[in-house]
């Protein structure tokens, strides 16, 4: 279409079409572009191919592949740490317990249950920092990867794409 107008689309026979609406409004200014769908549907997909070609980098492409299976791995990692750091933080809720019945049944005096509890809380607040630190990791690798995947996908799409 030559003129810049929009084009609208009709139906003949069991074939969409597309013309340009100013053809009808100033007949001059247009001569009139009627194009079928599929040959228009060619048209943007050869269009799309060609930007592809000239502003995809294929080597980027491939960094990112590399970076998302180091994701995979850093998030294997990180959740595996998120495991042990939970079955540390029960353990010290448990000795903390038993600090608790030792004291209550006399096993402990009152100035060793105050510094032992003491250290436990201690440690509690540490393991809970520190969970909160390797959850916030694993939330940003996971988003990171999803990203990375999500791109990888769209690039893929129009890498393949047939006219």
């Amino acid at each position: 279409m030559k003129c810049g107008g929009s084009m609208r689309s009709q139906i003949t026979g069991h074939q969409r079409y597309y013309t340009c609406h100013q053809h009808y409004i100033a007949p001059g200014v247009c001569e009139g572009t009627y194009v079928s769908a599929k040959t228009l549907s060619n048209i943007v997909l050869k269009e799309l191919k060609q930007l592809y070609q000239l502003y995809i980098d294929e080597d980027e492409v491939e960094k990112h592949l590399i970076i998302s299976k180091e994701q995979d791995k850093k998030i294997d990692v990180l959740e595996k740490q998120i495991s042990s750091v939970r079955n540390k933080t029960e353990k010290t809720k448990s000795r903390f317990k038993s600090l608790y019945y030792d004291k209550a049944d006399g096993l402990i005096s009152e100035d060793d249950f105050r510094v032992l509890s003491s250290a436990c809380k201690e440690e509690q607040a540490r393991l809970e920092k520190s969970l909160q630190t390797l959850q916030d990791k694993l939330d940003t690798a996971i988003y990171n990867k999803e990203h990375t995947d999500g791109v990888r996908t769209l690039i893929s799409k129009f890498k393949d794409i047939e006219t």
